[in-house]
């Protein structure tokens, strides 16, 4: 059995004119709790380009993982009391230093890491394309977060990542407080835009503005734009059905540009896309 506490981050470039859409890239996977989930698939039928298993020295820790045609990286950081996250997109920072975490007061230890290229094709069950093309690479983190073993596994696309949480089936998760917490530092003062509800979305409004007066930005998604060429959007991917989730609230920390959800619900999921403006 696997307990999965999600947290999917996908990050792609994404024309504004989009807007109307239900944001559904190529990489989003969105499916009912029956089916198995897009995303086990992908780490069962998966082909292998490259795959590397090591027990490594603990922290403090470095991995940078790039999409198949180089233009996105991502950055992974894993100190004794921290996991945090870097992206950039032609070498252009989108993303600077932010923390991701699953407990509070968590302590890390880096016990080994898989790498892998997925490249292949799948049917959803439901949603905007009736063929979805699979292409990323695949970099787990094995941990050890406050003595409980953690998987963050991330996928780096072309036009996107996701980063994921899977807690195996142990002894002591009952005992343990779980929340998940994201941060997404903005490298400049970006444009935001966000939705309201029924009504004409919000926005633009530069992050500078946002975090000196309302703190709360609401739902997914949230879309920023980078003025660098991409616009990067923020949402919820492969959501779950279950007592303890519920759809992810977006704020915005006092004096800062750093976007963050707190106490993330576990089982949804979260997207990035990046994609150039047209």
């Amino acid at each position: 059995m696997i307990k999965k506490l999600s947290l999917l981050f996908m990050i792609a470039l994404l024309p504004f004119f989009a807007w109307a859409d239900p944001f559904v890239p190529d990489t989003e996977h969105v499916y009912n709790t029956k089916d198995t989930t897009p995303y086990q698939r992908t780490m069962e039928e998966s082909v292998d380009f490259l795959t590397t298993l090591g027990y490594l020295p603990s922290v403090p820790r470095h991995d940078s993982i790039k999409s198949p045609d180089g233009v996105a990286v991502l950055d992974l950081r894993c100190t004794e009391s921290e996991l945090s996250y870097t992206l950039s997109w032609q070498g252009e920072p989108l993303l600077e230093r932010s923390v991701l975490s699953m407990i509070d007061n968590p302590i890390y230890s880096v016990v080994g890491t898989e790498t892998r290229e997925i490249d292949q094709s799948w049917e959803p069950v439901w949603g905007q394309f009736s063929t979805i093309h699979d292409h990323c690479r695949q970099h787990t983190l094995k941990l050890k977060v406050s003595g409980v073993r953690v998987d963050l596994i991330c996928q780096v696309y072309n036009d996107g990542v996701g980063l994921r949480f899977l807690v195996p089936d142990q002894e002591g998760l009952a005992e343990k407080q779980w929340g998940c917490n994201v941060q997404y530092s903005a490298a400049a003062d970006f444009k935001a835009y966000w939705p309201a509800g029924e009504s004409t979305p919000r926005g633009p409004v530069r992050l500078s503005e946002l975090s000196a007066g309302t703190s709360r930005l609401g739902g997914a998604p949230v879309v920023l734009d980078t003025g660098r060429g991409p616009w990067l959007a923020i949402l919820e991917s492969d959501l779950y059905s279950a007592s303890l989730f519920g759809s992810t609230r977006f704020s915005i920390q006092p004096g800062t540009r750093v976007i963050f959800t707190a106490k993330m619900a576990m089982g949804g999921g979260h997207a990035m896309i990046l994609r150039p403006a047209k």
